[in-house]
């Protein structure tokens, strides 16, 4: 498929008309600045939000002033509260126990079950380490 998008509405009115293997395909060709210039709704809103959280991970250790992590974690805490399986509170999780110490966010009244799998993951290195390369694609 070839394709020229000019700018973000093109798109958007393109994905709405496409399943879920094509959106994916799709996201792994744009650029990361594409991707966070999306205002998708509906059911592909997680896949776009996934492939961002996937990309900005990947980034995320090479951002020394933290810029991309906490970009990260407002995508998976956006994610969590509306997570029936749980995968978005485990990924944020993995975060918060990962980089606690590099994270410049609030956690005024941090979910039970976050910080349930944090301790989790701060317990269990392979399972955090394999939990993120399964969430993550990394």
């Amino acid at each position: 498929m070839l394709l020229e998008v000019r700018d973000t509405s093109q798109l958007q009115e393109l994905l709405v008309d496409m399943d879920e293997k094509e959106v994916l395909w799709l996201l792994r060709q744009l650029d990361e600045g594409m991707i966070k210039s999306l205002t998708v709704t509906g059911p592909h809103k997680i896949l776009v939000c996934k492939e961002l959280a996937r990309r900005i991970a990947s980034s995320t250790v090479a951002d020394e002033q933290g810029k991309s992590l906490n970009y990260l974690w407002d995508i998976l805490h956006e994610h969590q509260a509306t997570d029936a399986q749980e995968s978005w509170v485990k990924a944020a999780s993995l975060v918060l126990a990962a980089f606690s110490r590099m994270l410049t966010v609030q956690l005024e009244r941090p979910d039970v079950k976050l910080l349930r799998h944090a301790c989790g993951f701060l317990s269990t290195q392979e399972v955090a380490a394999t939990y993120a390369k399964n969430f993550f694609r990394l």
